[in-house]
Protein backbone atom coordinates (compact mmCIF):
# COMPACT_ATOMS: atom_id res chain seq x y z
CA UNK A 1 0.00 0.00 0.00
CA UNK A 2 1.53 3.42 -1.16
CA UNK A 3 2.66 6.02 1.84
CA UNK A 4 1.41 8.97 2.27
CA UNK A 5 4.63 11.13 1.35
CA UNK A 6 3.93 13.62 4.40
CA UNK A 7 4.23 10.97 7.08
CA UNK A 8 8.07 10.24 5.43
CA UNK A 9 10.86 12.07 6.10
CA UNK A 10 14.32 12.42 4.18
CA UNK A 11 17.72 12.49 5.64
CA UNK A 12 20.80 12.67 3.07
CA UNK A 13 24.49 14.59 3.39
CA UNK A 14 24.95 17.22 0.78
CA UNK A 15 28.03 17.37 -0.90
CA UNK A 16 30.00 20.19 1.12
CA UNK A 17 28.84 17.81 3.71
CA UNK A 18 25.69 19.37 5.80
CA UNK A 19 22.89 17.17 7.12
CA UNK A 20 19.09 18.01 5.30
CA UNK A 21 16.00 16.45 6.75
CA UNK A 22 12.94 17.44 3.86
CA UNK A 23 9.68 15.46 3.86
CA UNK A 24 10.20 13.41 0.54
CA UNK A 25 7.97 15.18 -1.73
CA UNK A 26 10.16 18.10 -1.53
CA UNK A 27 13.46 16.20 -2.04
CA UNK A 28 15.09 16.07 -5.72
CA UNK A 29 16.85 12.66 -6.94
CA UNK A 30 19.82 14.96 -7.96
CA UNK A 31 20.18 16.09 -4.81
CA UNK A 32 20.60 12.41 -3.44
CA UNK A 33 23.39 11.43 -6.24
CA UNK A 34 25.56 14.65 -5.48
CA UNK A 35 26.08 14.00 -2.01
CA UNK A 36 27.82 11.47 0.41
CA UNK A 37 26.56 8.05 1.97
CA UNK A 38 24.21 8.63 5.09
CA UNK A 39 26.35 5.76 6.62
CA UNK A 40 29.86 4.37 6.41
CA UNK A 41 31.15 0.73 6.97
CA UNK A 42 32.81 0.03 9.68
CA UNK A 43 36.03 -1.95 9.59
CA UNK A 44 36.87 -4.92 11.73
CA UNK A 45 38.78 -8.08 12.37
CA UNK A 46 35.94 -11.26 11.13
CA UNK A 47 33.70 -8.77 9.10
CA UNK A 48 31.46 -10.96 7.29
CA UNK A 49 30.62 -8.27 4.16
CA UNK A 50 33.47 -7.19 2.15
CA UNK A 51 33.17 -3.44 1.46
CA UNK A 52 35.33 -1.48 -0.79
CA UNK A 53 34.80 1.66 -3.33
CA UNK A 54 34.30 0.60 -6.82
CA UNK A 55 35.03 3.30 -9.30
CA UNK A 56 32.12 4.31 -11.90
CA UNK A 57 32.60 5.67 -15.24
CA UNK A 58 29.18 6.73 -14.54
CA UNK A 59 30.06 9.28 -11.97
CA UNK A 60 34.04 9.35 -12.63
CA UNK A 61 34.79 8.97 -8.97
CA UNK A 62 34.59 6.20 -6.79
CA UNK A 63 30.93 4.77 -5.34
CA UNK A 64 31.04 2.99 -1.75
CA UNK A 65 29.87 -0.74 -1.74
CA UNK A 66 29.35 -2.90 1.28
CA UNK A 67 28.97 -6.37 0.13
CA UNK A 68 30.54 -8.13 -3.10
CA UNK A 69 26.49 -8.86 -4.09
CA UNK A 70 26.41 -4.52 -3.99
CA UNK A 71 29.82 -4.68 -6.01
CA UNK A 72 28.04 -7.00 -8.38
CA UNK A 73 24.85 -4.63 -8.84
CA UNK A 74 27.51 -1.68 -9.54
CA UNK A 75 29.34 -3.18 -12.26
CA UNK A 76 26.24 -3.56 -14.32
CA UNK A 77 24.56 -0.24 -13.38
CA UNK A 78 27.36 1.69 -14.77
CA UNK A 79 27.57 -0.35 -17.82
CA UNK A 80 23.60 0.22 -18.32
CA UNK A 81 23.63 3.32 -20.89
CA UNK A 82 20.26 4.30 -19.50
CA UNK A 83 21.53 4.90 -15.93
CA UNK A 84 22.48 8.81 -15.96
CA UNK A 85 23.85 8.82 -11.96
CA UNK A 86 24.36 6.52 -9.15
CA UNK A 87 25.05 7.09 -5.72
CA UNK A 88 25.06 4.62 -2.76
CA UNK A 89 23.47 4.39 0.68
CA UNK A 90 22.13 7.91 -0.41
CA UNK A 91 19.24 8.58 2.26
CA UNK A 92 17.54 7.71 5.33
CA UNK A 93 13.38 7.29 5.09
CA UNK A 94 11.68 7.81 8.33
CA UNK A 95 8.06 7.48 8.90
CA UNK A 96 5.40 5.43 10.39
CA UNK A 97 4.19 1.77 8.83
CA UNK A 98 1.30 1.24 11.03
CA UNK A 99 1.84 1.87 14.89
CA UNK A 100 5.83 1.41 14.28
CA UNK A 101 8.24 3.88 13.35
CA UNK A 102 10.33 2.42 10.19
CA UNK A 103 14.00 3.40 9.63
CA UNK A 104 15.87 2.48 6.11
CA UNK A 105 18.48 3.39 4.38
CA UNK A 106 18.07 2.13 1.09
CA UNK A 107 21.15 0.33 -0.76
CA UNK A 108 20.96 2.84 -4.06
CA UNK A 109 19.25 5.24 -6.04
CA UNK A 110 19.90 5.44 -9.91
CA UNK A 111 18.36 8.50 -11.99
CA UNK A 112 17.93 7.35 -15.24
CA UNK A 113 18.29 8.93 -18.52
CA UNK A 114 14.42 9.07 -19.06
CA UNK A 115 14.08 10.73 -16.10
CA UNK A 116 12.83 8.02 -14.27
CA UNK A 117 14.20 7.30 -10.70
CA UNK A 118 14.98 3.88 -9.69
CA UNK A 119 15.62 3.17 -5.48
CA UNK A 120 17.50 -0.36 -5.43
CA UNK A 121 18.00 -2.78 -2.67
CA UNK A 122 20.36 -5.46 -3.10
CA UNK A 123 19.53 -8.87 -0.61
CA UNK A 124 20.31 -12.07 -1.19
CA UNK A 125 17.20 -14.18 -2.17
CA UNK A 126 17.65 -16.45 1.37
CA UNK A 127 16.82 -12.76 3.30
CA UNK A 128 13.72 -12.42 0.93
CA UNK A 129 12.41 -15.14 2.86
CA UNK A 130 12.06 -13.83 6.23
CA UNK A 131 8.97 -11.91 7.05
CA UNK A 132 10.43 -8.83 8.79
CA UNK A 133 12.74 -8.58 5.53
CA UNK A 134 9.83 -8.37 3.52
CA UNK A 135 7.40 -6.35 5.36
CA UNK A 136 10.43 -3.24 5.31
CA UNK A 137 11.00 -3.56 1.62
CA UNK A 138 7.32 -3.55 1.11
CA UNK A 139 6.89 -0.21 3.28
CA UNK A 140 10.05 1.06 1.13
CA UNK A 141 8.10 0.20 -1.78
CA UNK A 142 5.33 2.07 -0.90
CA UNK A 143 7.30 4.90 0.35
CA UNK A 144 8.99 4.86 -3.29
CA UNK A 145 5.86 5.02 -5.61
CA UNK A 146 4.02 7.48 -3.42
CA UNK A 147 6.63 9.99 -4.98
CA UNK A 148 7.01 8.41 -8.09
CA UNK A 149 10.17 6.63 -7.87
CA UNK A 150 10.43 2.58 -8.79
CA UNK A 151 11.31 0.53 -6.54
CA UNK A 152 14.22 -2.75 -7.60
CA UNK A 153 14.88 -5.51 -5.20
CA UNK A 154 18.33 -6.76 -6.88
CA UNK A 155 19.11 -10.77 -5.62
CA UNK A 156 22.16 -11.09 -8.38
CA UNK A 157 23.80 -11.22 -11.38
CA UNK A 158 23.67 -13.66 -14.52
CA UNK A 159 27.29 -14.31 -13.92
CA UNK A 160 28.19 -14.69 -17.69
CA UNK A 161 26.68 -11.59 -18.51
CA UNK A 162 28.58 -10.36 -15.10
CA UNK A 163 32.06 -11.73 -15.98
CA UNK A 164 31.45 -10.28 -19.67
CA UNK A 165 31.09 -6.67 -18.47
CA UNK A 166 33.91 -6.75 -15.84
CA UNK A 167 36.26 -8.20 -18.65
CA UNK A 168 35.02 -5.41 -21.28
CA UNK A 169 34.54 -2.37 -18.77
CA UNK A 170 38.47 -2.42 -18.41
CA UNK A 171 38.13 0.02 -21.20
CA UNK A 172 36.38 2.37 -19.89
CA UNK A 173 38.90 3.48 -17.16
CA UNK A 174 40.13 7.24 -17.82
CA UNK A 175 43.72 5.99 -18.64
CA UNK A 176 42.54 3.76 -20.88
CA UNK A 177 39.73 5.34 -22.76
CA UNK A 178 42.09 8.36 -23.46
CA UNK A 179 44.64 6.30 -25.30
CA UNK A 180 41.86 4.64 -27.20
CA UNK A 181 40.41 8.22 -28.61
CA UNK A 182 41.06 7.90 -32.33
CA UNK A 183 41.20 11.81 -32.66
CA UNK A 184 44.68 11.66 -30.52
CA UNK A 185 46.06 9.28 -32.94
CA UNK A 186 48.06 10.58 -35.77
CA UNK A 187 48.08 8.24 -39.13
CA UNK A 188 51.76 7.12 -39.92
CA UNK A 189 53.80 8.59 -42.48
CA UNK A 190 55.07 6.71 -45.27
CA UNK A 191 58.33 6.82 -45.72
CA UNK A 192 60.05 7.08 -49.41
CA UNK A 193 61.89 3.82 -50.62
CA UNK A 194 65.57 4.04 -50.30
CA UNK A 195 67.09 3.64 -53.49
CA UNK A 196 69.07 0.27 -54.02
CA UNK A 197 72.83 1.35 -53.44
Amino acid sequence: MPVATGEVQVTYVTGPGDDVTADISKVDARQLVEGSPVRHFPVYVGRRNYSGYFWSSTMSRHVVYESLLELSWLWLADFDPSVARIAAQPMRLRGHDGDRVRNRIPDFVSPHRDGTVRVVDVKPKTMLAKDEVETSLAWTRGVCRSCGWECEIWTGPDTTTLRNVQWIAAARQPHMSASLDARATTAPTRSSPRSAP
